[in-house]
């Protein structure tokens, strides 16, 4: 059966060619023979190819993993893994589960809300272990590999140094770009184009600074952040190719000695990055998102001592940085998308009725930038029936010292009102450097405001001119030419 190929291929020989030859165009055809039955079964023998079969050679004992883990991106990895042992238990033969204990919630603190994470390891019928700290803590004996996935704490070196094959984590980003506890959050406040997810080893001193053994790899690999995007629908979508990308690590053995990393990739480029400039050129840190980012005053600027508009604005903790061709837009495009990424925004202003600093909610905005057209002119006097009215609410930092506000130095919150809607538009300012083409105005609508202690109310209700409970604030009004 062997020699029929060679027979076959070898009579195609030119009547020119000499016995030396003969062996050597044998050789070949032997070869094409064996390309043939290779692509006959669906098999490929280019070295690539080859190289990676050797790599899945690698066979680890079948694994006891402790999972370490607590939301929704880590439930899925835990779902993932318990399928993977339930159909190859030569792979995995056990699974326990560590989980943080509840938190205390709700009036008087009388509920205890568990992670999401407990609930699926009840289901799936795993141990659950329940740990705050790993101090003075020994994991199973039988365990030879820790997977932390969401868990927040570090798996300290003694108990990585008994697991045989260590530890292993999967993070939603193209390490080391966004390196952090936010990856997802700071992905879209940066506008980026696209993302990914990243099998690494676990470290038990720093958080993402693990060996890379496996990650998103080519456009076809990237997951693309649509327009818009929230996190909870940036997490859909990287909440499977996490889970798969763990299992298919654990199939290909990335866990086993020697580990090999791979070519770790600098990010995904910005939306806005300008044009010459390579794609990752440039490495974010992803820190944890806290409820002083939601502050309008610290992370704003609205007007300066000058009395005109600052650009280009500060931004959500340092995290938004605008193109030179963006910089006249303004901080309305930074609010409307960190209130829709990191959202609800707030802000300290003083309430009329009985002059005391309270927190005021953005409950509801559009996030979307509309347009308003500014009349022709300004009076000096305010008319009896104004068409638009500009105002601006005083607005004040939280002191750092006592924890007091200070009244010091207030900035202008300004927005646009009209008759008849009770919504207002924050815009950037009449002071601004850059001339108002066309009187166009980009505004954000906000429908809804919540005063600390008080229910949400409409937004022009809250901050009007009229009512016990408006905040303070200053105004002027435009009207049309006649």
């Amino acid at each position: 059966m062997m020699r029929r190929p060679l027979v076959v291929v070898s009579s195609a020989l030119p009547r020119t060619a000499t016995a030396w030859q003969a062996p050597m165009v044998a050789t070949a055809s032997c070869r094409m023979w064996w390309h043939y039955c290779y692509r006959q079964r669906g098999f490929s023998t280019t070295s690539r190819t080859l190289q990676q079969q050797q790599k899945r050679k690698k066979q680890s004992d079948a694994l006891r993993i402790l999972f370490c883990g607590s939301d929704e991106f880590s439930s899925a990895s835990l779902r993932a893994l318990h399928e993977e042992k339930e159909r190859n238990p030569a792979l995995i033969e056990s699974i326990d589960v560590v989980v943080r204990p509840g938190k205390r919630v709700g009036r008087g603190l009388k509920l205890i809300q568990h992670p999401p994470i407990r609930d699926v390891a009840e289901k799936l019928g795993l141990p659950i272990h329940e740990r705050d700290t790993f101090t003075k803590w020994d994991m199973p004996p039988a365990i030879n590999l820790i997977i932390a996935v969401s868990f927040g704490k570090l798996v300290p070196s003694r108990l990585l140094e008994a697991a045989k094959y260590g530890g292993l984590n999967v993070h939603p980003s193209l390490l080391p770009n966004l390196r952090g506890p936010a990856p997802l959050h700071h992905a879209l406040l940066r506008q980026m184009d696209a993302t990914g997810v990243s099998l690494q080893t676990l470290d038990p001193h720093e958080f993402d600074k693990g060996l890379v053994l496996a990650q998103s790899r080519g456009d076809d690999e990237l997951i693309r952040i649509p327009p818009r995007c929230t996190v909870p629908q940036l997490l859909e979508l990287v909440t499977p190719v996490g889970a798969r990308m763990l299992v298919q690590g654990l199939r290909d053995g990335v866990h086993v000695p020697p580990l090999e990393e791979q070519q770790q990739s600098s990010g995904v480029a910005k939306k806005d990055q300008d044009q010459g400039q390579g794609q990752g050129t440039t490495i974010f840190h992803a820190p944890k998102i806290g409820p002083e980012d939601r502050d309008l005053h610290k992370n704003f600027l609205f007007l300066n001592k000058e009395g005109y508009a600052a650009f280009p604005m500060k931004s959500v903790a340092g995290q938004l940085m605008w193109p030179s061709h963006l910089q006249h837009v303004g901080p309305v495009d930074s609010i409307a998308l960190a209130q829709r990424v990191i959202g609800p925004l707030w802000f300290l202003a003083v309430q009329s009725r009985d002059d005391v600093v309270k927190r005021v909610i953005i409950d509801k905005s559009d996030n979307d930038i509309v347009i308003k057209y500014l009349p022709d002119d300004r009076p000096r006097e305010i008319p009896n029936s104004p068409a638009m009215e500009c105002e601006a609410a005083f607005i004040f930092p939280l002191g750092t010292e006592s924890g007091e506000v200070s009244r010091t130095s207030p900035s202008l919150l300004w927005y646009l009102v009209e008759e008849g809607d009770d919504s207002i538009y924050l815009f950037d300012g009449p002071f601004s450097k850059e001339p108002i083409r066309n009187r166009q105005v980009r505004c954000l609508r906000i429908t809804r405001l919540k005063v600390d202690g008080q229910a949400a109310k409409p937004a022009r209700q809250v901050l009007g001119t009229s009512g016990d409970s408006s905040i303070c604030h200053s105004s002027w009004v435009w009207r049309s030419k006649d």
